[in-house]
Parts: structure tokens; C-alpha cells; sequence
């Protein structure tokens, strides 16, 4: 099943990998590029705002009509990473950096569509509950057959982590593992619904600490 192997994540692996939260502080503080040295520290420098980011994806990127939508963190991180670190591939970076953003803030709470100290927009609001029902619909529709949501989502905080010596995304998990058509893409909305509805389940727990 797609979340198949969900399962076989250990509660020791859902602590920070510390490798992987350096590469992304390093990402996240010098671009790449040494003609462009604008990276992401150079206009997300407030640290408590900063902290609380993970703790609110998924949520509603005001992306303009018609491309607004619902986003996990590492595809936010993703899109960024592409237009401004000009990457061929984005995935690595993002994944990196979304295990750092992840790390400062694994003691808060989750808070899906919610950012601490920022304003609450319920059209926004309204559109993750309709993402966390598409989700709860696909994941019923391609995974409970053999598992069950509360327990698939305890296993988030394991990642991003590293597999295979390269840095893996929940996402890019999901997306390796389709015996169903049609394929989900990492970076497609349906993988952000299924994601909204297991973080949902998170709601209120803390960021980085698995659900017994």
C-alpha cells in the first residue's frame, strides 16, 4: 500500500537526523549561487517567527487565482528553493532545510493552517478542511485497506530523514510508493490533501515527538 512502509520506521529514527538539520541550516543561511547571495535567512531572519513555521503546514499558500492552494512545508520550501536557488532539482535542499525549519520549532504544538502570532484567515481555514477531507477520501481510497490514519501519521516526525544516503521527504516517500493509478506527484495537491489529513491528526501534539 502507499504508506506501506511507514510502519518499518523505528521510534529511534523519528529524532532529528543532526546531519540533515545542518545541511539545511547551511541552505537556509548561504545560496548556492555566488553571483546571487540572497539566500533565506537574508529576509526570514526573525528567529520566533521563523520557529513556528513547520508547525503550521500544511496550510494555504496565497499563491494568485487560480493556483491558490493547500501546501505541505517541503513543497513551500521546494517552490522557493527552485525560483530563487535556480536548482535543477529542488528536492534535496528542500528536505534538508524543511528538517531545520522542523527542528527549531519540534517543541510547539502542531497547528495546521495556524501560525503563531500571525492573523487567522478563515477562508484559508475553510480551504484545509476541504484538503483534510480530499485526503481522508484518498487515503481511504488507496491505503486503509491495511492501516489505519492515527497510526500512520504518529510516524511524521521520522521524516525528512535520510534513506539510502540521500535526504527523503514524506512526499517523495509517498510518491515511491504507488501500486495504484494513477501515480501521486510529490509536489501535486493530492499528496498535500493526504498529508493535511494526517497532520490533522497530529493537531495539538508536539512537532517533533512521536505519538506513542
Amino acid at each position: 500500500m502507499v504508506v506501506a512502509a511507514l510502519w518499518f520506521v523505528s521510534a529511534a529514527s523519528a529524532q532529528a537526523d543532526e546531519g540533515l538539520v545542518a545541511e539545511g541550516a547551511r541552505w537556509w543561511r548561504v545560496s548556492p549561487d555566488p553571483g546571487n547571495p540572497v539566500a533565506c535567512a537574508t529576509c526570514h531572519h526573525d528567529p520566533e517567527a521563523i520557529r513556528g513555521w513547520a508547525a503550521s503546514f500544511p496550510k494555504v499558500r496565497p499563491l494568485p487565482p487560480p493556483h491558490v492552494r493547500v501546501m505541505t512545508l517541503f513543497q513551500a520550501n521546494a517552490e522557493a528553493v527552485a525560483l530563487h536557488y535556480r536548482l535543477a532539482d529542488p528536492r534535496p535542499a528542500a528536505a534538508a532545510i524543511t528538517a531545520y525549519l522542523t527542528a527549531l520549532g519540534a517543541d510547539l504544538a502542531v497547528t495546521p493552517g495556524v501560525a503563531r502570532g500571525q492573523p487567522l484567515f478563515p477562508d484559508r481555514l475553510v480551504r484545509l478542511r476541504a484538503s483534510v477531507t480530499r485526503g481522508d477520501r484518498l487515503f481511504g481510497r488507496r491505503c486503509a485497506g491495511c492501516h489505519q490514519p492515527a497510526e500512520v501519521a504518529r510516524r511524521l516526525p521520522a521524516f525528512p530523514r535520510r534513506r539510502d544516503g540521500r535526504a527523503e521527504s514524506v512526499e517523495g516517500f509517498l510518491e515511491d510508493h504507488h501500486p495504484h493509478a494513477p501515480r501521486l506527484r510529490w509536489d501535486g495537491q493530492p499528496i498535500a490533501d493526504l498529508v493535511a489529513a494526517l497532520v490533522a491528526r497530529l493537531d495539538g501534539r508536539p512537532l517533533g515527538k512521536e505519538i506513542p
